[in-house]
């Protein structure tokens, strides 16, 4: 009927302990019965009741007006137990236990309207992203090279989450709201790898990104982590080291013959299979500024003869 409740009726006796489960009946708009044996709560002690109502659980302060001992249950044939009053009740617990009792169904809320696309987020969105036959790199999602400073990645993650993030506040499609979380999902994902010597370094030795690698050891990656990271990466990644040795090699010939941009070539090959070998890292950086040096004092000579060579 109208006044009894399917489900179990949870009480707080006392705060700060658990919810006891008690069978409720006799709803009324002003209390309602709950079965009970053994020892009950003491009268006009206030408990804490939630009323599992058709429309949802119902939280109301209650007061304990009444007991039940099994031998007046018996005489009066009903359950013993203890009757609950409601504190001051509100008119939306007198609503909700009116419509629990006249067997009304919830009332469904009212389907959300579908917004139309924004047009200035459509804008903001469709500049982030990712471009058709983009590799789905974390650097691709920031837009930024491979080589970068770690700072600068920092830099980039916040203003593009900034940005992003600022879209929530418009009124947004389904469709857009879907684009807009997964994008902010991977913006962070991107930001918070590559933001970080030891994550990032970790991600471009799978990358084959030698010259990421390489911003992670200026950046404070030290020669241990390095080390231990590179151990992880050659057991998923056997066969590198082998590979790789043999580009290393080459490039040490090519280097003691005086062939610095070929050596630098053979080494970037190498790095590429086995970027945190730390060494061929070494070797690497020294070549390129050799052949930095020399390409600077070639502008200088170019510049102190500017007509050498031209001919009458």
């Amino acid at each position: 009927g109208g006044g009894s409740l399917s489900q179990p009726v949870q009480v707080l006796l006392h705060p700060g302990t658990q919810p006891r489960s008690f069978t409720g009946s006799d709803l009324s708009r002003g209390g309602v019965f709950l079965h009970a044996t053994g020892e009950l709560p003491p009268l006009f002690a206030r408990v804490q009741v939630v009323l599992p109502l058709r429309t949802g659980p119902l939280a109301v302060t209650c007061e304990v007006v009444r007991h039940v001992s099994p031998e007046q249950a018996r005489a009066w044939s009903m359950c013993p137990g203890f009757g609950v009053q409601f504190v001051a009740p509100s008119p939306t617990l007198k609503a909700r236990v009116e419509q629990h009792l006249s067997g009304a169904p919830a009332s469904a809320p009212p389907a959300p309207r579908e917004l139309p696309d924004d047009a200035e987020a459509e804008r903001v969105l469709e500049s982030h992203r990712e471009r058709p036959g983009g590799d789905g790199t974390h650097y691709t999602v920031l837009g930024l090279a491979p080589d970068v400073e770690l700072e600068a990645v920092r830099e980039r993650a916040r203003d593009v989450w900034t940005t992003l993030s600022a879209l929530r506040q418009r009124p947004l499609s389904r469709g857009q709201q879907s684009r807009l979380e997964s994008m902010l999902g991977r913006v962070r994902d991107a930001g918070d790898t590559l933001g970080v010597p030891l994550r990032r370094a970790r991600y471009d030795a799978r990358l084959g990104n030698p010259r990421g690698v390489a911003r992670c050891l200026e950046a404070g990656l030290t020669p241990g982590q390095a080390e231990a990271l590179r151990r992880e990466y050659l057991a998923e990644q056997p066969r590198a080291v082998g590979a790789a040795r043999v580009h290393f090699l080459t490039g040490g010939a090519l280097e003691r013959d005086g062939q610095l941009q070929r050596a630098l070539e053979a080494y970037e090959r190498g790095l590429k299979l086995d970027p945190l070998e730390l060494e061929f890292q070494q070797r690497y950086r020294v070549v390129d500024r050799a052949l930095g040096a020399r390409a600077a004092g070639a502008r200088n000579e170019r510049a102190r003869f500017p007509g050498e060579g031209t001919g009458p």
